[in-house]
């Protein structure tokens, strides 16, 4: 299944890729790109969460998002130029905010202003998880040229595990949603040879719903 088959040589031509992804973020940036540190919460906010009728409140604000990928991936060529694949990417996220405040208890140095929490003065507001396919993928590379020059094209369609139109409205999701149809389209190039290396990668990802669209590029020389 894997490698070369030691009696006729032959290319082989199905593969199974595994694939291990770990991430974490503790910072949320507005749209100039300065980092968000304050939140304003409402009364209905302060109500559920404190327990007071307070009209406003601003807190400072933190929070941790991790996520652990498993990535899967058959690989089938159909020619030494064409190729095929389904990529089933599965991912569980974590997700916890917390505000710092205050003690209503002066002797522990809080000024009676919000309501008690744990001992490093954070009240948690949110501890969400969520594990699921982030999407269901089918592509296609096909390679124009293969020697010191080469170059290919890939296509490639996501299906997402939901069928919620909408990212910011879904009712069955807490935290993130249950993704959106996309379409990638892309090409690779690029010279290699015994003391040259130089590789292009330019693809387009088309994203439907409140997503926006991405171009990436990905140079590599040495």
């Amino acid at each position: 299944l894997f490698g070369k088959n030691k009696t006729n040589e032959k290319k082989t031509k199905f593969k199974v890729d595994f694939g291990f992804h770990i991430g974490n973020s503790s910072s949320y940036y507005d749209i100039d790109g300065d980092l968000i540190t304050d939140m304003r919460r409402d009364s209905a906010y302060i109500y559920k969460n404190y327990g007071d009728t307070l009209t406003n409140l601003t807190t400072s604000y933190i929070y941790d998002f991790r996520f652990y990928t498993f990535d899967l991936q058959f690989k089938y060529e159909f020619s030494d130029n064409l190729s095929g694949y389904l990529k089933l990417p599965y991912t569980m996220y974590n997700y916890v905010e917390r505000d710092l405040v205050d003690y209503t208890d002066s002797s522990k140095g809080g000024d009676g202003t919000y309501y008690p929490v744990n001992e490093s003065g954070e009240f948690t507001v949110a501890d969400l998880d969520l594990s699921q396919f982030d999407y269901y993928g089918i592509g296609i590379n096909y390679i124009i040229t293969d020697n010191e020059f080469f170059s290919e094209v890939n296509f490639e369609y996501r299906l997402p595990p939901g069928t919620h139109k909408g990212v910011l409205n879904d009712p069955d999701y807490e935290i993130l949603s249950d993704g959106a149809n996309e379409i990638l389209a892309g090409v690779k190039f690029g010279y290699i040879s015994t003391n040259t290396k130089f590789i292009a990668n330019v693809r387009y990802n088309y994203r439907d719903e409140e997503f926006t669209d991405q171009l990436m590029i990905n140079t590599l020389m040495g």
